[in-house]
């Protein structure tokens, strides 16, 4: 190994890895911590735009470090980042589709989370077996089979 691999912009490889798994550490912390108060209170599009920076941050880092585009012709981190704005714009447009065209009327539909709570209430009340891990999914509403998750 040369003496210019071993140090990258002043900074050992060990170095370089330790301070890379620190800020991953970091940003996974924060992503965990949207799940608690108080930004569980908070509106769903605010922790969706959080997480979604948070998760293409992290991205950026990972790609940069350990696909070395960083060291790479600035031509190849252009061609992957073309590919990366192209396939996220298919997946943008591929949801607007699902958000924007209505379900067929013959379509499965859950059923509310109310029925379902009544449901589980009215099993408790009457003494059925119930199990306090058991789970009813909502296909099986009908059947009345309860199945453990």
């Amino acid at each position: 190994m040369h003496e210019e691999d071993k140090e990258v912009r002043g900074l050992s490889q060990v170095a370089k890895y330790t301070i890379t798994a620190a800020i991953l550490g970091v940003f996974t912390a924060i992503e965990v911590l949207v799940l608690y108060p108080p930004l569980a209170e908070a509106g769903d599009s605010l922790k969706i735009a959080l997480l979604a920076f948070l998760g293409i941050s992290k991205f950026i880092v990972v790609v940069a470090l350990f696909m070395h585009l960083w060291q790479d012709s600035p031509l190849f981190t252009g061609i992957f980042t073309l590919g990366m704005i192209l396939g996220g714009g298919t997946l943008v447009g591929l949801l607007a589709c699902f958000s924007y065209y209505p379900l067929p009327e013959n379509a499965v539909k859950a059923p509310p989370l109310e029925e379902i709570h009544e449901l589980r209430l009215k099993e408790r009340s009457e003494g059925a077996d119930f199990d306090e891990h058991a789970r009813l999914a909502p296909w099986e509403m009908d059947s009345r089979i309860s199945v453990a998750v």
